[in-house]
C-alpha cells in the first residue's frame, strides 16, 4: 500500500539537479528508473566534463530553447536504444558467413560491431545529458 505523500514518478522521466553524495557535483539529468540501478554509469563518481559546454546569455541562443532542443535530443536518443533493444541480433544470420558454422566468427565480429556503435550512442547519450544540466544549472 502506497502512503498518500509519496508522488508515484514515471521511471522515463528525466530528473535534473540531483547532487552526487559523494563529490557534490550535480548529476547529469537522467530518468528515474536510472536512479535507482546502482550500477548505472550517472551514478558513478567521478562526474568530470573535459569539453566545452554552452554559456547562456543575452546574445546567444534562449536557455529555454537550448533546454528544450537538448531535451528533444535525449528522448530521441532513448527511442533509438528501446530500438536497438527490440532489434532482432542473433548468430543464426550470421553463421553461414563462416567456413566453419560452428566457429561464431561472422556472429562475434558483427557483435562487436554493434556494441562498438551502442557505446558511441551511450558516450552521445552521455554528451547531451551534461550539455542539459550545464544549461539548466545557469
Amino acid at each position: 500500500m502506497s502512503n498518500t505523500n509519496e508522488t508515484e514518478l514515471d521511471p522515463e522521466t528525466i530528473v535534473t539537479g540531483i547532487v552526487c553524495n559523494d563529490c557534490g557535483n550535480t548529476l547529469p539529468p537522467h530518468r528515474v528508473g536510472d536512479h535507482f540501478t546502482e550500477d548505472h554509469p550517472v551514478l558513478k563518481c567521478p562526474h568530470d566534463i573535459t569539453y566545452p559546454l554552452p554559456t547562456v546569455h543575452m546574445n546567444g541562443t534562449p536557455k529555454e530553447r537550448l533546454l528544450e532542443e537538448n531535451t528533444n535530443i535525449l528522448h530521441a536518443i532513448h527511442d533509438l536504444e528501446d530500438a536497438v533493444c527490440g532489434c532482432v541480433f542473433h548468430s543464426r544470420d550470421y553463421y553461414v558467413q563462416d567456413k566453419d558454422p560452428y566457429s561464431y566468427g561472422t556472429y562475434n565480429r558483427a557483435l562487436e560491431e554493434r556494441q562498438k556503435h551502442r557505446s558511441n550512442l551511450k558516450a552521445f547519450k552521455e554528451y547531451i545529458e551534461e550539455h542539459i544540466n550545464h544549461i539548466d544549472s545557469q
